[in-house]
C-alpha cells in the first residue's frame, strides 16, 4: 500500500523544522558564555540534522517523477547539508573558549589591536612554524598529547568536508582541482584573518596548510573511481 504524497510533504516539513530547531539551539548554547557543549554534543546536535536531510531526500526522490525534480530536491539538500556543516565550523573556529572568556568579561581583545603586541601574539606567517613546534614538543613531551592533536589532526579534519561537499555541490563549476585548491584555501585564509582581527584565534599559515592538505586528501579520495561510483549511487541526479 502506497503512503499518500501529502504525508511525504508533512515529512519532508517536518525534518525541515526540526534541522531548523537543532541547529538553532547548538548556537544558542554556542553563543550562551555560561554554556559549554562537549565536542561529542556538538557532534551529535549539527551531524543528527544531517542525516535526516539526507534520509527525507531518498524518501522525498522516490515520489517525484521528472529527473528535473530529483535533481533540484537533492541539490538543495546537499546545500542545507553543507550549510549545516559550515555553521558548524564556523562555532568551533570563532566560538571557542577565548571568545566566551571575552564575551563573558566583555573585554575580548588583550591587547590593542594591529599594535607590535598584537601581531606577535595572533599572527604566525612563517610556515611549518608551528608544526615544527608541535613535533618537537612530542618529541620532548613537553606538551599535552591532546592539545597536539587538536591542533594538528583537528585542523587535517575540520576542512575535510571541503574536499566532499564543494565538488558535489559545485558541480563542473569546482571539478578543476586548481580552482577547488583557490576556494578552500582563500575560505581558510578569510577565517585565519577573522581570527586575528577578532583575537578570537591566532592566525597561522600553518592552520591554511593543514586545512588544505585535509581538504585536497578528501578531494583525491572522492575522484577514486570506485569511491566516485558509490558516491553517484547515493546521490545519482547530481553533476558529481
Amino acid at each position: 500500500m502506497s503512503v499518500p504524497k501529502y504525508e511525504y510533504r508533512l515529512l519532508h516539513i517536518f525534518v525541515l523544522i526540526f534541522a531548523v530547531c537543532m541547529v538553532g539551539l547548538g548556537l544558542f548554547v554556542d553563543f550562551n558564555p555560561t554554556w559549554y557543549m562537549s565536542m561529542r554534543e556538538k557532534i551529535l546536535i549539527y551531524c543528527t540534522p544531517m542525516v535526516f536531510l539526507f534520509l527525507d531526500m531518498r524518501l522525498t526522490i522516490c515520489t517525484l517523477e521528472t529527473k528535473a525534480e530529483k535533481r533540484n530536491i537533492q541539490h538543495r539538500t546537499m546545500i542545507r547539508i553543507f550549510a549545516i556543516y559550515v555553521i558548524a565550523l564556523a562555532t568551533l573556529l570563532f566560538l571557542g573558549s577565548t571568545f566566551r572568556l571575552g564575551f563573558y568579561d566583555r573585554n575580548i581583545w588583550k591587547s590593542k589591536p594591529f599594535t607590535a603586541d598584537h601581531f606577535k601574539m595572533y599572527c604566525n606567517l612563517k610556515p611549518f612554524k608551528s608544526v615544527n613546534m608541535y613535533m618537537n614538543a612530542f618529541r620532548t613531551q613537553t606538551m599535552s598529547l591532546r592539545i597536539i592533536i587538536l591542533n594538528v589532526v583537528g585542523n587535517l579534519i575540520a576542512f575535510a568536508p571541503f574536499g566532499f561537499f564543494l565538488p558535489v555541490v559545485f558541480g563542473s563549476r569546482i571539478r578543476n582541482v586548481g580552482r577547488f585548491l583557490l576556494v578552500t584555501a582563500g575560505t581558510s585564509a578569510l577565517c585565519e584573518l577573522i581570527q586575528f582581527v577578532t583575537m578570537v584565534g591566532q592566525a597561522d599559515v600553518d592552520d591554511v596548510i593543514l586545512n588544505v592538505l585535509g581538504a585536497l586528501v578528501v578531494y583525491v579520495l572522492v575522484h577514486i573511481p570506485p569511491v566516485r561510483r558509490g558516491i553517484r549511487k547515493l546521490l545519482p541526479y547530481g553533476d558529481f
